[in-house]
């Protein structure tokens, strides 16, 4: 944006931040048509992209005073039509929908004047100013001189303070406030303008994939097996245990930790990787919102999140989501856009009404991340083999370099399994329940491994049978894995969840450093017997294909 045009650009997006309703009105109408036609090179029909206009001219309005780099409006203002037109284009209707009236081509946008007298735009200036006053309502009157002056005005804290007669800590703590509860009133209008939207749409307003914990499994110390093996469930894929899908995602076979052996090392992992290994090796597909480290923080995130949450949520499958009611994983298994809140269940409540701009953002270091089953693979696929399964579990028993690092640096397999004996051996465990918890979950994820080991040879829940010549070598894998989920099994007995025991007794100490090196030793000949018996498949496995 260059010339007279960008300068006269920065200076409407100057006095629109200060709230004059002429500049905004005038930065529409220099905009609009250009809007117009990003919209329509996406969504299927005219008044879809006037809608994905209208919607983008508002986000525009709620973030004109935090555009750092006036310059740059132009390709801001297309990815936001971008985002809001894909997000159009993927309701069901718009889809199938055919062109029904044209758009306008490539040329030259219509005179100033004449657009600037679009009742739309007037509309849409009118509804910008309504939603600034209801926003800057949230604040108090401190916090509403503070965020006029530094946000609109663009004063520095230096010059607020001489205004206001405050110290700059003063200003930087009102302006902190107000950032954040005007940062919620972004969140909550963006779930408004979704709810307003699909019912111009006539999309429904309440929508369920169970009826609280109807149907549930049983909860597992492995919160993200748990709820994928419902959500898999709500994708018609009764037919599987919670040890088929601790063994699809790895996690039966697999010891990770944090160097210091804090209590968040059986959750530093990869989640996106465990979610992706565990949709494909049970036949489906799967779509995955956020991560580990990732944070909801732009409105823009949760109206991705709400229109794609709530497509799922209409074709019946529930949404895997993190720290619905506590730091776990849970399940949206409902929404209801006449009180625009989620329905969330997890292993500690069932059918929690959580607001929209609420899940995700609960407190400042909430994690977003979700993920749920989009469909079902080809029946053929390699994923559907219990090969790749097997292939990844000796992988997660030696703990590879590709072991993945997730929420915290990680160490995995052998070397976590080292980290632990040296705690044990030495007495330097300071959390007696990060020890007691890592051993609860390791001898929950070996029991699983067993139990899907035992059944493994069938093939039946993962499309093929093992060959003949292969068998013996899983024989020996699984009686390892069994030596290993005997000596996890001991070893949480002797330091047992909630409270845990004493970690500087030599005695218990002493007693589960042996048996986690035992634990070590049967795991590393387990990998070795599943490499084996990998290894004798393939050609069967080529041959098949």
């Amino acid at each position: 944006m260059t010339g007279k045009t960008g300068c006269r650009d920065i200076e409407l997006i100057r006095r629109a931040g200060q709230g004059e309703a002429d500049a905004w009105h005038e930065l529409i109408a220099r905009h609009r048509a250009d809007m117009l036609r990003w919209a329509g090179r996406i969504v299927p029909h005219r008044q879809a992209a006037e809608d994905v206009v209208q919607e983008s001219l508002l986000q525009l309005f709620r973030h004109i005073g935090r555009l750092e780099d006036p310059s740059r409006l132009l390709p801001w203002l297309r990815k936001i039509v971008r985002n809001r037109a894909l997000m159009e284009l993927r309701s069901s209707e718009n889809r199938r929908a055919a062109r029904s009236e044209p758009l306008p081509e490539e040329g030259p946008a219509q005179p100033a004047a004449v657009r600037s007298a679009e009742p739309s735009l007037m509309a849409a200036g009118r509804e910008a100013v309504r939603q600034t006053e209801h926003l800057l309502a949230r604040l108090g009157e401190r916090e509403r001189q503070v965020a006029s002056l530094q946000l609109l005005a663009g004063l520095s804290a230096e010059e607020t303070g001489r205004r206001l007669g405050l110290s700059r800590g003063a200003v930087h703590t009102a302006l902190a406030r107000a950032r954040a509860k005007l940062a919620d009133g972004w969140f909550d209008e963006e779930a408004r303008l979704s709810a307003d939207a699909r019912r111009r749409r006539n999309r429904p307003s309440y929508g369920h994939a169970m009826e609280g914990s109807a149907g549930m499994p049983g909860g597992a110390y492995d919160t993200l097996c748990w709820a994928m093996l419902a959500s898999a469930w709500t994708a018609g894929k009764r037919g599987i245990s919670l040890s088929d899908v601790f063994a699809a995602t790895g996690h039966s076979f697999r010891f990770q930790t944090t160097p210091d052996l804090g209590i968040s090392g059986p959750y530093a992992y990869d989640w996106r990787r465990s979610v992706r290994d565990g949709w494909s090796h049970l036949g489906l597909s799967g779509r995955t919102l956020g991560g580990p480290g990732a944070s909801l923080d732009r409105p823009e995130q949760l109206a991705e999140q709400l229109e794609q949450w709530k497509e799922a949520l209409d074709r019946g499958r529930a949404v895997i989501v993190w720290g619905a009611g506590n730091a776990e994983f849970g399940l949206v298994t409902g929404y209801d856009d006449t009180l625009r809140c989620w329905i969330a269940t997890d292993t500690t409540m069932s059918g929690k009404r959580i607001p929209y701009a609420r899940l995700g953002r609960g407190r400042r270091d909430t994690e977003w991340f979700s993920s749920w089953p989009a469909a079902e693979a080809d029946v053929g696929s390699r994923s559907e083999s219990l090969l790749p399964v097997l292939e990844l579990a000796a992988s997660r028993l030696r703990g590879s370099p590709g072991d993945p690092a997730g929420q915290a640096e990680t160490v995995s397999g052998q070397q976590a399994y080292r980290l632990w004996i040296e705690a044990f051996e030495q007495r330097r465990i300071s959390s007696p329940l990060s020890a007691s918890y890592h051993l609860a979950v390791m001898a929950e994820a070996r029991g699983h491994a067993a139990a899907f080991l035992e059944r493994a040879p069938s093939g039946a829940r993962f499309g093929r049978t093992v060959p003949r010549n292969a068998r013996p070598a899983l024989q020996e894998a699984l009686r390892h894995i069994r030596a290993s989920a005997q000596a996890w099994q001991e070893a949480a007995r002797l330091f047992p969840l909630p409270f845990g025991g004493d970690t500087s007794a030599p005695g218990p100490t002493g007693h589960a450093a042996r048996l986690l090196a035992r634990a070590a030793a049967s795991d590393l000949q387990a990998a070795d017997a599943l490499d084996e018996a990998a290894w004798l498949w393939h050609p069967f496995f080529s041959a098949e294909r």
